[in-house]
């Protein structure tokens, strides 16, 4: 009896061991390893078996024979296999539950994070867009100010029977401590069930955009003139009314024409006063307005039409716009180490310090060539004062270039159109003159290898790149065409005004 005892001790203690494998490879793989699992079931029937049967023969056998049970080496041994198999594989399993470590880290995020919720108020209609929030909140306590991160989209039938949601909201929990987040989504070809993930953010950083705010979709909802359109629409249907309606807001939204658009009269942001225009004519002379804004679609077949509904829209005009790219501009330039050219007009701004700048600024252009003035500020862009009318003495092209030393020393550079060649200006006062730059293209006497190779001679090297500075020496790098990376170099050790070869 006692040698069958130790059998099932053993081929119990041998399954233990086993399916603590088999858990810990199913906790760290998930899915993948998803069909240990019937293996799992089957170790964990196996040991549950040879214990009963081993605790059985034992007390059985106790009945025939009497006094105490000795426990020998071999008990202790797998006794301690057992505790160090235990704690090893506890480990392993605790590390694939810690976030992205493992597969149980995810199971563990869906049962916190994710939810199936019904989906009661289904008529859009009837229920206004609030009504599937009102479905959220009961199950997940949503938070009182909510914000959308990207286009809620609510598409839905004739008779406001809803098809589709898709919607990412977020805003600060009841006690203000932390960021949530929810990603919404429901089908109802598929599920009558909403399927909704939440994401907590406690870090210093969470931050909410008043333009991305949801409360003035509701307002613009019920204002009256989005079911006066959908009735239109589903009269023109008929009764045999077969398309698709949506629904999409994504807070403030900009345009820059009035084409499609509705300016409807009501308290969007919930102040109290009606701002903004009150006549979107105003975007013929140019510029745009920003309001929060409900479009409104229909699809019908091939056939789709569309209308946006705008509340409280501020204007801004062209010079305004204007004004705010050149304040960007300034301030990009004065972060910057070197120039930086504007991404609209072309404008080339170098600050020498915080208060100390310049700029090239375009006041022509024609078939890829520019022509310069050049300002200079000295209140950190506050205000600009004309100093160069014609900076590179009646040569047009396009900048490549704008450094200052100091106060007065800098130089700019002028490339052709065809940016095979260019031209580098200095000035020793500040930007009121500038000269050309002569180097001595004469005294070179060996031209880079690949020079050499392709038959070059010293007067193909005429792209000047832009001269940099090391304590008070000067090298400017001349190469045959824009980014060619082998060239002559030329140093000067007076402020530029003579200049060598290097060897």
């Amino acid at each position: 009896m006692k040698r069958f005892s130790k059998i099932c001790a053993l081929a119990a203690l041998g399954f233990y061991l086993a399916g603590l494998y088999l858990l810990w490879r199913l906790c760290q793989y998930g899915i993948h390893a998803w069909h240990l699992r019937y293996w799992l079931a089957g170790c964990g029937a196996a040991f549950l078996l040879c214990l009963a049967g081993g605790l059985a023969i034992r007390r059985w056998a106790g009945q025939e024979q009497a006094g105490p049970v000795r426990r020998g080496p071999a008990f202790w041994c797998c006794l301690a296999l057992a505790i160090a198999a235990t704690v090893w594989s506890g480990s392993r399993i605790i590390y694939a539950a810690i976030p992205y470590h493992g597969a149980l880290s995810w199971q563990i995020d869906k049962w916190m994070n994710h939810k199936n919720i019904l989906l009661e108020h289904d008529d859009l209609l009837a229920d206004g867009p609030e009504g599937f929030l009102t479905d959220l909140d009961r199950r997940m306590r949503l938070p009182s100010e909510l914000y959308t991160t990207n286009a809620l989209r609510i598409t839905f039938d004739g008779d406001g029977s809803i098809r589709t949601i898709y919607a990412s909201l977020y805003g600060p929990d009841r006690r203000g401590t932390a960021r949530m987040s929810y990603l919404i989504g429901y089908d109802r070809a598929g599920s009558e069930k909403m399927d909704v993930w939440r994401d907590r953010y406690t870090g210093y950083g969470a931050s909410y955009d008043e333009d991305e705010r949801l409360g003035p979709l509701t307002v613009l909802w019920h204002s009256g003139a989005v079911a006066e359109q959908l009735a239109r629409w589903r009269d023109e249907d008929g009764e045999a009314d077969r398309a698709v309606y949506t629904l999409s807001y994504a807070g403030a939204q900009q345009f820059a024409t009035a084409e499609g658009l509705v300016l409807l009269p009501g308290d969007a942001d919930g102040d109290g006063v009606q701002s903004g225009v009150d006549d979107l004519s105003v975007l013929r002379g140019g510029g745009h307005v920003t309001g929060f804004t409900l479009t409104l679609s229909r699809q019908n077949g091939g056939q789709s039409q569309s209308v946006s509904y705008i509340m409280e829209p501020d204007y801004t005009s062209p010079q305004q716009i204007m004004d705010a790219e050149q304040a960007r501009q300034i301030e990009e330039a004065k972060a910057a180490d070197g120039w930086i050219t504007g991404r609209t007009n072309e404008d080339m701004y170098f600050f020498l310090n915080d208060q100390a700048g310049w700029r090239l600024v375009v006041t022509d252009a024609a078939l890829g060539s520019r022509f310069y003035v050049l300002e200079r500020t000295e209140d950190g862009g506050d205000s600009w004062e004309r100093i160069n009318t014609d900076p590179f003495g009646g040569r047009i092209g396009q900048a490549e270039g704008l450094v200052f030393f100091d106060g007065s020393f800098g130089f700019a550079g002028l490339a052709g159109a065809s940016q095979s060649y260019s031209t580098l200006y200095v000035t020793r006062d500040g930007g009121l003159t500038f000269d050309a730059v002569d180097l001595p293209l004469d005294t070179v006497t060996a031209l880079p290898p690949l020079g050499q190779e392709l038959g070059y001679t010293a007067a193909d090297y005429d792209y000047c790149e832009m001269p940099e500075r090391t304590g008070e020496t000067l090298l400017v790098t001349v190469v045959p065409d824009k980014g060619e990376r082998e060239g002559l170099v030329f140093r000067s050790e007076d402020r530029g005004m003579t200049w060598r070869v290097t060897d």
